[in-house]
């Protein structure tokens, strides 16, 4: 992971929010509202220089160095050095077809994964709630009767740079096959998952999950 300097301005942490959400962005899609274009393109020019925000073009995107300090910061782009601890639920239909999720921000936004998300103290009880609330919010499935089958440490590079290490609690389900009230959610054949783009560590997880036995794994990739 690069060494980071906490982003403290609000206009930065703004233009940072912007590109949280999106893959690029234009100039003036970064600007806040009622800030003064000389004091934007200034801030701007900061992350920019700062190594957090490129150009490409005409347009922007996060850097490596970017991706890596947004992973470890919350939406307030506050700043978390520990490794997220989450659930992620690994749900197949009994006929060869696994449900997936896109990722809606960044990192590896508009990539597929499995229904994950944080634990939360004020929410879930237990980790198997935190796996059942997660279930339902990514995909509109309610269903309680999952299997927790092992735990990973992943740990995602690009180029050397950490850009995510999480400790994941595994669940295992078998649901029919259902419509998914959610965009971002879908049923993939297993044998067609090399046609879809996945998040890093989302094959190692199924073939562990599938492999009968519990596991604790350490990842990287």
């Amino acid at each position: 992971m690069f060494e980071q300097n906490i982003i403290e301005h609000h206009i930065q942490k703004s233009i940072m929010r912007v590109l949280v959400f999106n893959e690029y962005a234009r100039y003036s899609e970064m600007r806040p509202e009622n800030v003064d274009s000389n004091l934007y393109a200034y801030h701007l020019n900061r992350l920019v220089l700062s190594g957090h925000v490129e150009k490409i073009d005409k347009l922007y995107r996060l850097s490596l160095k970017g991706l890596s300090y947004v992973e470890h910061t919350s939406s307030s782009i506050k700043i978390n050095s520990q490794p997220k601890i989450t659930t992620a639920i690994l749900v197949n239909d009994g006929n060869g077809n696994i449900l997936l999720t896109k990722r809606l921000k960044q990192p590896y936004i508009n990539h597929y994964g499995l229904p994950l998300g944080k634990i939360h103290s004020n929410k879930d009880s237990n980790i198997l709630d935190s796996a059942t609330r997660e279930l339902y919010e990514k995909t509109g499935i309610k269903y309680k009767k999952m299997k927790h089958v092992g735990d990973i440490y992943l740990k995602i590079y690009i180029k050397n740079v950490l850009i995510s290490d999480l400790l994941a609690h595994i669940f295992s389900a078998v649901i029919k096959k259902e419509v998914l009230i959610s965009d971002s959610a879908m049923w993939v054949a297993k044998k067609d998952l090399v046609n879809v783009k996945l998040i890093p560590g989302v094959k190692e997880i199924i073939k562990l999950a599938e492999s009968g036995d519990r596991f604790f794994e350490e990842i990287r990739v």
